[in-house]
Formats: C-alpha cells, sequence, structure tokens
C-alpha cells in the first residue's frame, strides 16, 4: 500500500497509519508498505510502526541502487558493512553505512567512487545494447539520478546535453565520476 493521496502527487509525507490500519483488518494478509523510504532506518521504523510484512522502495532507489544492500543489512542487523559486487566482477565495497537505527535512521557514509563509476558505465552500455542510441540518450536522466549529491554536479548536468552516442557518454562520465 502506499499511503499518500493523489492530490499529495510526490509532495507530502505518506501517512504510514494507513497501512497499520490495513494490517489491522486484514492481520493474514501480505501488506506491503511503501512511502517515503530513503534509507535503512526508514523501512526500520516502517515495520515498527505499521506491523507490515515487505516494505517496497521507490523514488529512492532513483540513482541509489546501493540502497538495497544497506537495506538488507539494517534488517538483518548485520554489522556495519553492506557488501555487494557489480556484475562486471569489481572486487570493492559498495557502500559504507553507518547502522544507526535512531534519529538519523542509518546514513550513507560513502559510495566507493571506482564503483559508481563502473556501474554507471556498465548500465549506459547494458541501454545501448538493448535500444541503441535511444538508450544512450534515455541514460540522460539516469545520470541526472545519479549525480544527486556529488561534487560538480550542475556541471556534470550542464554537459548531459552533449550526451549523443556511447563514446561521448562514456567520456562524459568518466570526466566527472
Amino acid at each position: 500500500m502506499h499511503p499518500r493521496n493523489r492530490g499529495q502527487m510526490f509532495s507530502g509525507q505518506a501517512n504510514w497509519e494507513h497501512i497499520a490500519s490495513l494490517k489491522k483488518v486484514f492481520p493474514d494478509r501480505v501488506i506491503i508498505g511503501n512511502g517515503d523510504v530513503r534509507l535503512p532506518g526508514d523501512a526500520a521504523e516502517m515495520f515498527e510502526k505499521t506491523k507490515c510484512d515487505a516494505v517496497m522502495v521507490g523514488r529512492a532507489a532513483m540513482g541509489n541502487p546501493w540502497i538495497f544492500s544497506a537495506l538488507k543489512a539494517a534488517m538483518t542487523s548485520l554489522e556495519p558493512l553492506a557488501k555487494a559486487l557489480p556484475p562486471s566482477g569489481l572486487e570493492t565495497g559498495v557502500c559504507t553505512w553507518v547502522k544507526d537505527l535512531g534519529e538519523n535512521g542509518g546514513k550513507p557514509v560513502s559510495v566507493d567512487p571506482e564503483y559508481r563509476r563502473a556501474l554507471i558505465l556498465r548500465h549506459g552500455e547494458e541501454m545501448f545494447l538493448m535500444h541503441g542510441i535511444r538508450g544512450i540518450i534515455e541514460m540522460r536522466k539516469h545520470l541526472t539520478w545519479y549525480s544527486r549529491g556529488i561534487p560538480g554536479a550542475a556541471a556534470f548536468r550542464a554537459d548531459l546535453s552533449r550526451i549523443i552516442d556511447l563514446d561521448s557518454f562514456r567520456k562524459t562520465v568518466e570526466s566527472h565520476f
């Protein structure tokens, strides 16, 4: 269940009480909660407050695929390093997470820059293989999400319109990541 009304669209706060109410009415049914889950602590808080059976992550995963490793680590009480290997076989940890499910709700400490770059390049190459040049053009929106919070993000986003083929995609990503 996504506890945000149509009028809210993507603004405001999701009302998790709706999830809790639904679970109370249907205790034997699987209830999946969604809305405002951005950090591992958010998922833990949703489980605690709503008693839902599962948590779904939406927009928080855009440009942040590492959230799933962090959620898994937090939900299984792994300390403190969440590791995942990209399909390319890099042998570096993806992200170090501070497991603080109190007021900070778990916060990202760092994402390995080489892993980030390798993942973005792989994503673009896969898009090109599947969709040709159209896939590279579509990668522009993904690159906007990947660039959130990195130094020089505004300059990077200004360069996105220059990405017209696989070569320009690679050069732009390598120069900014």
